[in-house]
């Protein structure tokens, strides 16, 4: 559908094109963070339960399994608002078989057969997307926010090989005839990987190269990429793992390590990377320059009786969702998310494809419940944009920027904007969007999300 913007401090001409995302760093160093807790609820009947990710409006996917079948899998998503939903069963399956692996902040969701079995989706909005892959076990680990999804399928008999699906292009597989195993893709397009011993970066016209400088000893395995760039993930032999920090910039970084086997699970926009290692005290976060990592359970209430014990993602406010016990390990799994005191939310914004003729949907995390949100758009370029006095004077990041529309954020602060991308729009054509909040007396306390770039496609 088309949008109707409302004019407001900006003038607004035709609209052109659309947006992007870019995500904000989550700010305060390690040590000076603390933690609140929120549990999230027991699955009825469930065997355990996995969180798998946490997207920017601290929405979270996983899946649990029952005791009816050692096999069995459903997925759900869990947000503060509405809380715990399981997935409706994907189409054709006739058993309950299918995990939440990842979510983006517009809602898409991949989903496959858990613990290797069965098919790949991509879901979002009641409707799941088959990714394509052949009929062999396939796992689908990541999405970004235009549902572009990365995995593997196939078996260690038959070999492991990579894959990436788009809602334009469908199936495809990456670095063929190579094994090996997709593990993460940006809101750019760019899928981390690894095959053989070697990390892997592969571009959105499937060229790909070899991350040079990861650790030299084992197999080098890229986990999460961001917009920015920036690479973690973990190296490992059969005795011994250690995380890593990649920039194109800076190279590489080893993550000290404490023990034997030490993963880099996530890391946020700000550089901020969470993980797990194999003690008893398994989870901590780390910023580049730090000497050590910093413990995650000197971070939380000593007396809230959970033992941490694995990170599972980490979103770009800092939010982590953990896996825990509750006073001893007698106890079943519990779920909980740690969220940074005091951080009142900031807007993220997010975008599905720029695609002519097609329906782009931009999507605003971090506004509160009832608060409206302005997009806006520019086709010149960055630098320094107009300052509005109904901002209080903050200034945009956009040149000569143009009032895309505005939306209301709901109960989980997240505020979405669906606008038709003109079927006569230039291919190729590049657009940085960002949000805006307007807070305070006069605007004083206005905010803004960081801009974000994306081009016009078929």
């Amino acid at each position: 559908m088309h949008s109707r913007p409302k004019t407001s401090f900006l003038s607004s001409p035709g609209l052109y094109a659309s947006c992007a995302v870019v995500m904000m760093g989550a700010g305060a160093a390690a040590q000076q963070v603390e933690y609140e807790i929120t549990v999230l609820p027991q699955v009825p009947d469930a065997i355990y339960s996995y969180a798998t990710d946490i997207n920017n409006a601290g929405q979270v996917v996983g899946f649990s399994s029952f005791p009816w079948n050692p096999y069995a899998y459903r997925g759900w998503i869990w947000s503060e608002a509405d809380g715990l939903e399981f997935l409706p069963d994907p189409p054709g399956e006739d058993r309950l078989r299918y995990a939440a692996q990842a979510i983006s902040d517009t809602g898409f969701i991949a989903v496959d057969g858990g613990g290797d079995f069965g098919n790949a989706w991509v879901y979002k909005d009641g409707v799941y997307h088959m990714t394509g892959t052949p009929a062999t076990p396939a796992n689908c680990v990541d999405v970004n926010n235009a549902g572009d999804a990365v995995g593997w399928y196939g078996s260690a008999f038959f070999g492991v090989h990579l894959f990436k699906y788009t809602l334009a292009g469908g199936f495809e597989q990456l670095l063929a005839p190579q094994i090996g195993r997709a593990y993460g893709i940006n809101n750019h397009g760019i899928a981390v990987a690894n095959s053989g011993a070697d990390g892997w970066r592969i571009y959105p016209d499937g060229t790909a190269e070899i991350i040079e400088g990861l650790p030299s000893f084992g197999s080098r395995s890229p986990s999460r990429i961001t917009d920015g760039g920036i690479i973690t993930g973990s190296a490992g032999a059969h005795d011994f793992s250690a995380g890593f920090y990649y920039t194109d910039a800076g190279g590489m970084i080893e993550i000290p390590w404490i023990s034997t086997w030490n993963w880099a699970v996530g890391v946020a926009d700000d550089g901020t990377v969470a993980g797990s290692s194999s003690n008893s005290i398994a989870t901590w976060i780390w910023h580049v320059g730090d000497a050590q990592v910093t413990w995650l359970p000197g971070l939380i209430d000593p007396n809230s009786g959970y033992r941490l014990d694995r990170v599972e993602a980490i979103n770009n406010r800092g939010q982590m969702v953990v896996d825990a016990h509750v006073d001893d390990w007698q106890n079943p799994d519990r779920l909980i998310v740690l969220t940074p005191v005091d951080a009142r939310p900031y807007p993220i914004l997010g975008q599905t494809g720029l695609r002519r003729g097609q329906e782009t949907e931009f999507v605003t995390s971090g506004a509160e419940p009832g608060e409206e949100v302005y997009f806006i758009y520019s086709t010149a370029g960055l630098g320094e944009g107009p300052c509005p006095r109904q901002l209080g004077g903050l200034c945009l990041d956009l040149l000569k920027p143009v009032l895309l529309g505005t939306a209301v954020g709901d109960a989980n602060g997240i505020a979405r904007l669906a606008v038709t991308v003109p079927s006569r729009a230039p291919l190729g054509q590049m657009v940085h969007t960002q949000s805006v909040i307007r807070r305070g007396p006069s605007g004083a306390d206005s905010v803004k999300s960081e801009p974000f770039y994306a081009t016009i496609t078929d």
